[in-house]
């Protein structure tokens, strides 16, 4: 038997162990999950979930005539699907980090979860749509039921120093007269640093 093969059944084996010995809680979290995104979306044939009780990956038929690469239209779908990641109307917003096409016709949005104006490190979601414009797939991280003061209590020198003194000591670009010259004639601006 191929090391492949048996990879495979190990893991489907401990994935079965793992899920007979979750709580029914989470067994009833998961289904609520797949529940409400069967509601929303035409077809759902795959849907992995977050450990935060939010999908990692969903693969299906998620909306069709959507534009992902257009800001706007990607952030419909998502407050569309505001219950399955649990996005606050009030909060959580989203900003556009990239856009790819492939060679299949495939775009690839890759959006960025703001909360209350700072980017959330770490979390995106990457719609993925075909030729025609219709998403079938959405994957990433999003944190969802954040609750933070996001007002700076110390300056960002401070933040600087205190980064500094714990990274100890080191050589920065900024502090290299090559390096910075570098970074001015590759961004054409005099002022990057």
């Amino acid at each position: 038997m191929k090391t492949s093969n048996v990879i495979k059944i190990i893991a489907s084996i401990m994935t079965v162990l793992l899920y007979t010995q979750g709580s029914s809680a989470q067994i009833a979290r998961v289904d609520s999950i797949r529940q409400i995104s069967r509601s929303l979306y035409q077809s759902v044939e795959q849907i992995s979930i977050m450990p935060n009780g939010t999908p990692s990956s969903i693969r299906g038929t998620l909306a069709r005539n959507t534009d992902v690469s257009d800001l706007t239209q990607a952030k419909k779908f998502l407050r569309h699907s505001k219950s399955l990641f649990r996005i606050s109307d009030t909060y959580d917003d989203f900003t556009m980090k990239k856009v790819t096409k492939d060679d299949l016709g495939m775009t690839h949005a890759k959006l960025q979860q703001i909360y209350k104006g700072v980017p959330v490190f770490g979390s995106e979601l990457i719609l993925h749509s075909n030729a025609v414009n219709t998403i079938k797939a959405v994957n990433g991280r999003f944190t969802p039921d954040l609750s933070l003061d996001v007002t700076a209590s110390i300056s960002s020198e401070n933040a600087l120093n205190i980064a500094l003194i714990d990274l100890g000591p080191a050589e920065y670009r900024w502090l290299n007269p090559e390096q910075e010259k570098i970074i001015k004639e590759v961004y054409h601006d005099p002022n990057r640093t």
